[in-house]
């Protein structure tokens, strides 16, 4: 079980780095939206066209030097959610995770504060990169804080990203949180819930991974997830088999 939660934790998630350039006229960079038309500042050249582009290569220590560097000169920049989102992300891959984990914290209380105080996930997004962008900051705090062991904290930032958007994966992640929590019974609606969504989404993350989980439900007694029944057939083979040998 421990396994599979961290191949989840490891979710190419990151990957996207909180930055989409939009060909038309608008980018959004975590969340800021700025004209493609308008002339762009020194504070927005250097988060958009050179920070961040390092952060979706995964070039984290090149990443840290520009900060290092632009934040000497302009030490206002240290104020900027970009510039906590950034941080958050180098610090997580440093196994800084209580640093990874406040630096996300801040950025949730600024977005929070820029699209609805009380209820983000129901607000009027710009546009769906703004969307995304929020998602992925609660999945980046998630992250850190099931290196930290805090699995309820965790589960709650899933559920807020969730109310942003049901997707599959991000539904099979809570599912996975839920069983590591003995919430077996709310595990296997999650799960089943995935599966309606996408009726691949456990086979997507592996024969192991798959095979582990509805091992767990199995052996709970939760036949009733519809996402495991090729899974409860092979583990019923085994079990004729070892019963004959």
């Amino acid at each position: 079980m421990k396994k599979i939660i961290c191949v989840l934790s490891v979710l190419c998630l990151l990957s996207s780095a909180c930055y989409t350039e939009k060909k038309k006229d608008r980018i959004e960079t975590g969340g800021v939206t700025i004209d493609e038309t308008a002339e762009l500042s020194e504070k927005d050249i250097f988060f958009k066209k050179k920070l961040f582009p390092e952060l979706r290569r995964q070039n984290y220590a090149g990443a840290q030097q520009l900060i290092d560097t632009e934040t000497e000169k302009h030490p206002e920049y240290q104020k900027e959610p970009l510039f906590f989102t950034a941080r958050s992300l180098i610090n997580f891959h440093k196994g800084n995770y209580e640093d990874a984990y406040r630096d996300s914290t801040k950025v949730i209380e600024i977005m929070e504060q820029r699209f609805a105080p009380k209820k983000p996930w129901q607000t009027e997004f710009q546009s769906e990169n703004a969307r995304n962008s929020v998602a992925s900051h609660y999945l980046y705090r998630y992250q850190a804080l099931m290196k930290l062991g805090r699995y309820n904290e965790a589960l709650s930032d899933v559920e807020k990203a969730l109310k942003i958007h049901e997707k599959p994966r991000l539904l099979l992640i809570k599912g996975m949180l839920q069983l590591k929590l003995k919430q077996y019974e709310d595990a296997a609606a999650v799960i089943n819930r995935a599966f309606v969504l996408d009726p691949e989404v456990l086979k997507r993350e592996g024969e192991s991974s798959g095979m582990n989980l509805c091992t767990v439900f199995y052996e709970h007694g939760y036949m009733k997830v519809k996402a495991c029944a090729d899974y409860f057939k092979i583990i019923d083979e085994k079990k004729e088999e070892a019963n004959e040998a």
